[in-house]
């Protein structure tokens, strides 16, 4: 699924403006249904991909919300957009949940490396009061 814009989408008939950003808002959703999935499956290659698309997709939006703005109004406000904004909150919670979970389980890796020094050096300290070296 290409949202690569060509010339022939740049000058949109206002008649077709409406017709295309609904096709653009239906895109959108397809991509995010995609980065959902990528995010609950820790694929951040795809996640990246999807953000990619999504910002081609943003930036087209926008183009043609400026150049047909009574066109577009409508479309902007309908349920279908509102559905793909709280689609949005919820796509950016999960994205915040798991960065969330990552610093703590880094939090918890350096804790036991911490620990894993201190024993080291506990054994280290009475091997070498006994004059024994660390090979044996």
């Amino acid at each position: 699924m290409k949202t690569e814009s060509t010339n022939a989408e740049a000058s949109v008939e206002p008649a077709d403006a409406a017709a295309e950003l609904q096709g653009l808002y239906h895109q959108w959703k397809d991509w995010s249904i995609r980065l959902k999935q990528a995010v609950l499956i820790d694929d951040w290659i795809q996640v990246s991909r999807c953000q990619r698309e999504k910002e081609v997709l943003k930036t087209r939006i926008s183009q043609l919300s400026v150049s047909h703005p009574e066109q577009t109004r409508e479309i902007h406000r309908s349920d279908f957009a509102r559905q793909l904004r709280l689609a949005e909150q919820e796509i950016f919670d999960l994205i915040s949940q798991k960065v969330n979970e990552s610093k703590m389980k880094i939090q918890q890796f350096d804790n036991s490396l911490s620990n894993l020094r201190r024993i080291q050096s506990s054994y280290i300290k009475p091997r070498q009061s006994m004059g024994l070296s660390r090979t044996g």
